[in-house]
């Protein structure tokens, strides 16, 4: 998200501050913190998984899936997967932002079919 920044421009999309609270783990500020600083609540009941307004966080101490499909551990991921076979994922790679994006508009059916 670039610090509200638009990549190749001097415009900005948000500011600073507004960037930095869409990519917040909200967790905490609903029920509060244990003593060792984890959120007293996780997404998908999953430790180390957060919800901030743009969807997933993966925090520092994050459960991977046995097969790393879904949630892979890396600290500080962003993801979300929608109706219709949408689905993005943000992060930064060696320091730079990568952003995929997949929206195939696909409903499938029990039988396999889309309509």
């Amino acid at each position: 998200f670039n610090k509200g920044d638009i990549p190749g421009s001097n415009k900005r999309l948000c500011s600073k501050r507004a960037a930095e609270l869409m990519l917040t783990n909200h967790c905490a500020e609903v029920a509060g913190c244990r003593r060792t600083g984890e959120p007293r609540i996780c997404a998908h009941n999953r430790r180390g998984v957060g919800l901030n307004l743009m969807g997933e966080v993966q925090l520092d101490r994050c459960e991977p899936d046995k097969n790393c499909l879904w949630f892979d551990g890396v600290p500080g991921l962003v993801q979300w997967g929608g109706a219709a076979t949408t689905f993005y994922k943000y992060q930064e790679v060696n320091g730079k932002p990568l952003l995929l994006i997949l929206f195939a508009q696909v409903l499938p059916q029990d039988d396999g079919r889309t309509c």
